[in-house]
């Protein structure tokens, strides 16, 4: 799998883009390429679009993995939004596992969508606390 990282300046988020076949030795290398980055700070929120990627041995276990790598790093991540685009409902299921296996055990607030619209307007919009 390669991928590419850019900041959006104007919304405040990372965007990686990935393409090819999924791993989860990739999965914990993009984490680690996306914190090393000059603008990257803890808490900022990140899209990361899957919709080039194929998941063609994705199993359960292997969700748990990158649950548990993502704890490591969970300072280094921090508290930001992490949206997941996918391209299929396969995959969005996937993701939504993804998602379930790391509520409340990450840092993140983990989000998956289809609409790539949906995601930037959930990543992108402001809380408010009461």
């Amino acid at each position: 799998m390669i991928w590419t990282i850019e900041l959006n300046e104007t919304a405040s988020f990372v965007k990686v883009i990935a393409q090819g076949d999924f791993t989860i030795e990739n999965c914990f290398e993009i984490k680690q390429d996306f914190i090393s980055r000059d603008f990257w700070y803890p808490g900022m929120n990140i899209l990361i679009d899957y919709r080039q990627t194929t998941f063609t041995n994705l199993s359960l276990d292997h969700l748990r993995q990158i649950g548990e790598f993502h704890k490591t790093v969970n300072e280094q991540i921090g508290n930001g939004r992490m949206a997941f685009l996918m391209k299929s409902p396969r995959d969005f299921g996937f993701a939504r596992q993804y998602e379930m296996i790391s509520d409340g055990k990450v840092l993140s607030e983990v989000c998956v969508f289809l609409d790539e619209n949906k995601a930037l307007e959930w990543l992108t919009e402001t809380s408010i606390s009461t």
